[in-house]
């Protein structure tokens, strides 16, 4: 047994030994993270309690591959466990599939007709030595096991006991596939990457596996999972159609009731693995990422097609809501639908995780320094040259500590969100340099530290996808970093980077390099149509002349082969010497424009074309950007000069 089932086991026994009489304690998780295997095992702890028989009042319509527990099932079966139990004085009855209204209210129905209610009665003592009398019914322990809270179902009154089940960690569900005949380490990894946690999505990918799937095929192996979800899912709804469009839903991120249709949004709303999100309904992780993988794999082109009518929609929203707090989440649909790589990896992993952030205050200083430890111990930093740095930015602007907490409120990370301002430019200098009055101008926020705890990858993700909707919201994000991941991701995010700090300010053995990038204006439009990418491709005589560019370009040192480009005919008689000198000139004044996307296209044209200085490989590592990032942007940037070319 895993650790994490021997804590959840634990809670639920000693809720059921503690319930008061005629109490309900409601067994709450995800689908497939095991609530019904331990809530029979957790009433077996308690002695000298008994157990009915598990009733099951909405069973699936097939058995469970796996097999399992018999099990009676309907709201019958359940009146007569209700009558056994309590002639037995003092026992539970296991109910198991409430995952809808119907069987909620069901459930409800049977527990009043049969004299139970659902708050603590006052205990009636049995005389001295008559064990079992003088107990009401509602003696008896009901334990519910449900996807959803029974409070979240209407008709339900308070007086439950809540026992949420967790999921596995990534290790618990690495030793679940060793167990299963996963040896390969890549393909133990498959596993574990999208489980997200659920013990059932491990076991049908192990099996896929064993089928033959090769690793190497996530969205086959992704179908599989999808199949068992989507049988498990017909206990809560048998509307036609309804289960089936999850796939939809998934490739989009989030849909408003504008994108899914009035009758779609109502419906999916009541299945649980769907859940509201800031900008419509989404599929809750890691069923996201398996449902999206199918779809992908199954009917590309649709998927394709999906994704691009969000984006569309999507793309008219940032004006409509301009200034509006719900501008932050708009955005993270865009970071969710962008076209570059690593982002995706980086702010959606397929990990469910309940978290809350907030800015930090005065009660939150031990915590926010054990974090500034743990991080410094983490990147093998000088931990006192560390303290030296952070300590005054706590004390300029406490508020500029983002926390984030897990349910229980344990401190799990921290982000460095300071309000760039006269309080802050000072101490924030030294990750700056001799960019500080450059880059503190316009105002915004700096991130100069972050960390969050590294066996929670969904919580990390939500801390960044925090900080991208704060840094939005200000206008302007400055970012200095000496972490190789972070350095990536503001890449990718299409930063610019200004330089590298000279000294090395935490001890880490590199400098800091500084990026920054203003939203303010027109500038998160652009930055939304960089970051989508093939979402809004040019048309093809664009294309064409891009391309023409591009050959032009490599032809800059080279009269003879210039003079036989297509695009002479626009600079009239002028020749070849008009053309190179226009193309001189037009990378130059792109690579000195202000805004960043315009600078960085003229820097990479100026690297591969004018100054030749390296190849693709070498611009791409100057330029701290992965191959596919560089690709990418060498080819807008041709899009962009192209653009620029005279009309006759």
């Amino acid at each position: 047994m895993s650790d994490t089932c021997a804590r959840t086991l634990g809670r639920i026994a000693e809720a059921v030994r503690t319930a008061a009489p005629g109490i309900v304690v409601n067994v709450v998780g995800p689908l497939g993270v095991g609530k019904s295997a331990l809530m029979s095992r957790a009433v077996d702890l308690v002695a000298p309690m008994r157990l009915i028989l598990p009733v099951d009042l909405a069973p699936m319509p097939e058995p469970p591959p796996t097999g399992g527990a018999f099990r009676v099932a309907g709201r019958h079966a359940l009146r007569r466990a209700l009558a056994s139990a309590a002639a037995l004085g003092r026992a539970a009855v296991a109910v198991d599939g409430v995952d809808s209204d119907a069987a909620a209210g069901d459930l409800l129905a049977e527990l009043t007709a049969a004299a139970f209610e659902p708050v603590p009665p006052e205990p009636v003592p049995a005389p001295p030595g008559v064990p079992g009398q003088g107990r009401t019914p509602g003696a008896v322990t009901i334990v519910v096991a449900s996807r959803r809270p029974l409070l979240a179902r209407p008709g339900w009154p308070g007086g439950l006991v809540t026992v949420t089940v967790d999921p596995w960690s990534d290790g618990e569900i690495g030793e679940l596939a060793g167990r299963l005949g996963i040896a390969d380490p890549h393909r133990r990894e498959v596993v574990v990457r999208l489980a997200g946690g659920i013990p059932l999505i491990a076991e049908t990918l192990c099996r896929a596996l064993h089928r033959g799937i090769a690793a190497e095929l996530p969205g086959a192996l992704a179908d599989q999972v999808v199949q068992e979800v989507r049988r498990r899912l017909t206990r809560e709804s048998s509307a036609p159609g309804l289960v089936e469009s999850l796939g939809g839903l998934a490739s989009i991120g989030q849909g408003d009731e504008e994108l899914l249709g009035p009758e779609a949004f109502a419906r999916l709303g009541e299945l649980s693995i769907v859940v509201p999100g800031a900008c419509g309904l989404a599929v809750e992780e890691p069923y996201r990422t398996l449902f999206e993988l199918a779809h992908r794999w199954r009917a590309p082109l649709t998927h394709r097609a999906r994704v691009t009518a969000a984006l569309a929609h999507h793309r008219q929203l940032p004006a409509a809501i301009a200034g509006d707090p719900g501008l932050g989440a708009v955005v993270e649909r865009f970071l969710f639908l962008s076209s570059e790589p690593g982002l995706r990896d980086a702010l959606f992993p397929p990990r469910r995780e309940e978290t809350s952030i907030r800015p930090a205050t005065e009660a939150d200083a031990d915590d926010v320094g054990l974090l500034v430890h743990r991080w410094a111990r983490r990147g093998g930093l000088d931990v006192r040259r560390c303290e030296r740095v952070v300590g005054p930015w706590l004390e300029a602007a406490p508020e500029g500590f983002h926390l984030i907490r897990d349910r229980d409120d344990r401190a799990l990370g921290v982000m460095t969100l300071l309000p760039v301002s006269a309080r802050t430019a000072g101490v924030i200098e030294p990750l700056l340099e001799r960019h500080t009055e450059e880059l503190t101008a316009a105002g915004g926020v700096f991130i100069g530290m972050g960390v969050c705890d590294e066996s929670r990858p969904g919580a990390h993700a939500a801390l960044l996808r925090h900080t991208m909707a704060v840094g939005v919201a200000s206008g302007h994000m400055v970012v200095s970093t000496w972490w190789p991941p972070y350095q990536r991701l503001v890449g990718a995010l299409g930063f610019r980077h200004h330089g590298d700090t000279a000294d090395d300010v935490y001890g880490s053995g590199r400098p800091c390099q500084i990026h920054a990038r203003p939203f303010a204006g027109d500038q998160l439009p652009e930055w939304i149509d960089r970051l989508t990418g093939p979402g809004v491709q040019a048309p093809p005589e664009r294309r064409w002349l891009a391309a023409q560019v591009r050959r032009a370009l490599e032809q800059l040192h080279d009269a003879a082969a210039l003079a036989r480009s297509p695009l002479l005919p626009l600079f009239g008689d002028q020749g070849v010497g008009s053309l190179r000198e226009w193309l001189h000139a037009a990378v130059e004044e792109m690579s000195a424009a202000a805004a960043p996307e315009e600078a960085e296209a003229g820097e990479i044209l100026r690297r591969c074309y004018v100054r030749r200085r390296g190849g693709h490989t070498v611009i791409a590592h100057q330029m701290h950007l992965s191959r596919a990032t560089y690709y990418r942007r060498l080819n807008r940037a041709l899009t962009m000069l192209a653009e620029r070319l005279p009309t006759r």
